[in-house]
């Protein structure tokens, strides 16, 4: 599946990327922008993704220093391209961060919230059509549960018409 995230006519990033994997770390954003997911440390980081992590603090802090001090994860969607997204919380607002792109983007949680609760339900329709067997052993029907069980437990999401359950660290 071909992806992009634009915001304002700005790439943030786009790819070739696993849909499951893409709809688990756009997820793993929700929850983190509604404070259901605790955020990262460099310690806990891999190794092959502390230069991606340096970079974006770098353009961080070339914007405003205070840019740092919240709590922040990193979107890797599972794949080498497109590369990861730094993301930051600060207050109501979140800042995503491609180094890859020299991109910064503050949006608002809200916005945040429906724009990507949207892409997700999109990809959950999309797989759930499939026949024959994804990534990991799911079918496409057990994979579009799975993440609509995800996603239901975000706090005011809601998929009508999709029936869920299951965890993401499955399969």
């Amino acid at each position: 599946m071909v992806y992009a995230v634009v915001s304002h006519g700005r790439e943030i990033f786009s790819g070739l990327i696993e849909p499951v994997a893409f709809a688990g770390d756009l997820i793993n954003l929700l929850k983190f922008s509604r404070g259901n997911f605790e955020g990262m440390s460099i310690q806990g980081m891999s190794v092959a993704y502390v230069d991606w992590f340096n970079e974006s603090l770098s353009l961080l802090r070339a914007i405003d220093q205070r840019s740092t001090e919240g709590s922040f994860i990193l979107l890797t969607f599972r794949s080498e391209y497109p590369k990861p997204v730094l993301v930051f919380k600060k207050g109501e607002e979140v800042l995503l961060v491609s180094s890859y792109t020299k991109i910064v983007v503050k949006i608002g949680m809200d916005e945040l919230f429906e724009a990507v609760k949207r892409a997700v339900v999109e990809i959950i329709k999309h797989i759930s059509q499939w026949d024959g067997t994804l990534l990991g052993g799911w079918t496409g029907r057990e994979a579009a549960s799975m993440l609509a069980g995800e996603l239901k437990d975000v706090r005011e999401a809601d998929v009508p018409g999709v029936s869920g359950g299951g965890s993401l660290n499955a399969g």
